[in-house]
């Protein structure tokens, strides 16, 4: 377990095997901290039952911002022991479009040597999946219909499907989900009480000497000539202090697109950033910290794009940032997510959404 600089010291570690009615308790400890100077501490327990659930208890009253925690288990694979099962943790599957939903394989046994797992979609117009660790993969929901998403072994002999049900996409036309250079994790958007909520992976945006190119995922609706998109922006979930949600005109969906993008991170610090040719690095402006949410606005007039604040969404002050572009007349303009690093994903909600 990883935390920042407070260190809780009396905690338990607890398990259920019926959603939380009932908790078992596998660890316990009293005055030991979590985490050693050099670095996170690992504990060593003794477990033979199968939970579903796991928490952890900070008993002594202290506050606990865990950044992660991770269960370990040793097993020995031996070579020549064939995987004799594959098992999925669940038959069934419904999401909508332009939505995500992680399943979970198991090889039996345990110990078995080759533990390589394919996965397909017998119907990527419906879902698509995507493998995104040792025994886990990520299905998105593309267009209504039923699927078969199956979790194949290595030698093609032993394998276990999921039925996915996709329905209809809860985002307002004309609104679309991208994904730009394709993000380890996939993101998934949805639209309920007036909100978006988005979902992106992704290394960030920028290009950094031919090494890293944008990776974000993309909300957005097209629009000619001068135009202008405005929300109160939440802030992105910390898959990293870098993690990015905000605003944006953007020519294409290709990598190196020239766009112009506003962005705040977990801590409230406004960004602007831009890239009028391929050539441009990472070109970015800080603008300040702001209380988040946030009321922000992204306009396009002829070639100069301007960023402004509001207290209410409705007076706007002067501009915090101006930038000079000669973009095409059509852009993609919406909303952007990125975690800024690999693998995971980054969530931010975006309230009473407007493109003029």
């Amino acid at each position: 377990v990883t935390v920042p600089d407070e260190q809780p010291r009396s905690w338990a570690l607890e398990a259920s095997a019926d959603g939380g009615a009932n908790w078992v308790r596998l660890d316990t400890h009293t005055a030991e901290p979590l985490r050693a100077a050099g670095g996170p501490r690992t504990f060593r327990l003794t477990n033979t039952v199968a939970y579903t659930s796991y928490r952890l208890r900070f008993t002594g009253g202290d506050k606990a911002p865990v950044a992660e925690l991770a269960l370990l288990e040793h097993i020995e694979a031996r070579p020549g022991i064939a995987v004799a099962s594959l098992k999925l943790d669940r038959a069934t599957l419904s999401l909508p479009a332009a939505g995500r939903a992680a399943l979970n394989v198991t090889t039996l046994p345990a110990n078995s040597f080759d533990k390589a797992v394919a996965w397909t979609s017998d119907n990527p117009a419906v879902a698509t999946v995507r493998r995104i660790g040792d025994r886990t993969a990520m299905v998105m929901g593309v267009g209504v219909g039923r699927c078969q998403v199956t979790a194949r072994s290595a030698d093609g002999k032993r394998a276990a499907g999921c039925t996915v049900t996709v329905t209809r996409s809860t985002l307002p036309t004309p609104w679309t989900l991208a994904e730009v250079n394709s993000p380890h994790v996939p993101g998934e958007a949805r639209f309920a009480d007036g909100a978006f909520t988005l979902t992106g992976g992704g290394m960030g945006i920028g290009r950094w000497w031919k090494r890293n190119w944008d990776q974000f995922a993309l909300l957005s609706q097209p629009r000619d000539g001068d135009c202008a998109v405005a929300a109160r922006v939440g802030a992105p979930s910390r898959s990293s202090d870098g993690a990015l949600a905000g605003l944006m005109l953007r020519e294409t969906l290709d990598r190196e697109s020239r766009f112009v993008a506003v962005g705040v991170q977990p801590s409230g610090e406004a960004l602007l950033t831009w890239r009028d040719s391929p050539a441009d690095e990472n070109p970015r402006t800080k603008l300040g910290k702001l209380a988040l949410p946030a009321w922000l606005k992204l306009q396009r007039t002829g070639d100069t794009f301007t960023v402004s604040t509001s207290a209410d969404g409705v007076n706007w002050g002067e501009p915090l940032a101006r930038h000079a572009g000669a973009f095409t007349p059509r852009l993609k303009v919406g909303l952007w997510v990125t975690a800024d690093r690999n693998p995971t994903s980054s969530t931010a909600r975006f309230e009473q959404v407007r493109v003029d």
